[in-house]
């Protein structure tokens, strides 16, 4: 008894899906064909597409009797919008009309101004008496001072050439030949030369000027920081003469020794970096 209710109860509701879902695509159908007998009749489509999907074949048949639209609101305010379209046609029309006239009229005075008269002289070309004695003046002035000073060049050169004798002749001084060597130039030497890491004292060197260099630069840092290079500079008899680097980290720089030629060593400390020390002597 129980299982056939179930059963029944289980055919009732397939039953009244399948009815619901056809409902459904009857309305959405109705509504459309609403929608569309509206819009050829010049009603709102999207109000009878919601009448159509409420009321069914109701509302199919009620906008089927329902006669066309003709004129109303929307016709005057179309009619006034092609009215206001050709107003502004018109208005542009003449405005260019105007526009127009306007550049031919100004073309037409730029013709007239340009057009010279025949009683009217050239402009330019006018020259006033003053102007014209002023330049004859001045072209006679400068004239008359050039054939001055060519007479006086003249006079002088004749009078030059009557002063001096005829044996006289300059001897050019006797040419000589430099004899003495410019000394060469001094320049940086490599002395010594070291790499590595770690600690190391070096053998000693000689130095021959009372000015020389240290070059040294690190590399291969084991992280950002850790590495450590310091090199002392000593005389051969274990005085110090100068701290040449005291650097944390990679990077290279020069330092300069003031100091007597003669034999020297290094005491190279370094940590967590690799090396490179270089010597040079200016001579």
């Amino acid at each position: 008894m129980d299982s056939s209710f179930s059963s029944w109860l289980d055919a009732f509701w397939a039953v009244w899906y399948v009815a619901l879902i056809a409902y459904v695509i009857a309305a959405v159908v109705v509504g459309l064909l609403c929608a569309y007998v509206a819009d050829q009749k010049g009603r709102s489509g999207s109000a009878w597409f919601f009448l159509g999907l409420f009321f069914g074949i109701f509302a199919l048949i009620a906008i089927a009797g329902t006669p066309p639209r003709t004129g109303g609101r929307c016709q005057d305010a179309e009619d006034h919008w092609w009215d206001r379209l050709e107003a502004a046609d018109h208005l542009k029309a003449q405005r260019k009309a105007e526009e127009d006239a306007y550049e031919e009229d100004a073309a037409r005075r730029r013709k007239a101004e340009e057009k010279p008269d025949a009683n009217t002289p050239p402009r330019g070309r006018r020259t006033s008496p003053g102007l014209k004695i002023a330049l004859a003046v001045s072209l006679t002035l400068l004239l008359a001072s050039l054939m001055l000073a060519c007479a006086k060049s003249c006079s002088q050169h004749s009078t030059e050439q009557d002063e001096t004798p005829a044996s006289s002749v300059s001897t050019p001084p006797p040419v000589t030949r430099s004899t003495q060597l410019t000394a060469p130039s001094a320049t940086w030497r490599t002395a010594a030369r070291w790499s590595g890491s770690g600690m190391k004292q070096t053998e000693t060197f000689s130095i021959r000027s009372s000015e020389w260099r240290i070059s040294w630069k690190t590399t291969r840092e084991v992280f950002a920081g850790a590495g450590i290079l310091q090199v002392y500079v000593y005389g051969a008899a274990g005085e110090l003469v100068s701290l040449a680097a005291n650097l944390q980290g990679v990077g290279s720089d020069v330092s300069y020794v003031h100091a007597q030629p003669g034999r020297f060593y290094l005491d190279i400390s370094s940590a967590n970096v690799d090396w490179e020390v270089v010597v040079e002597d200016l001579y």
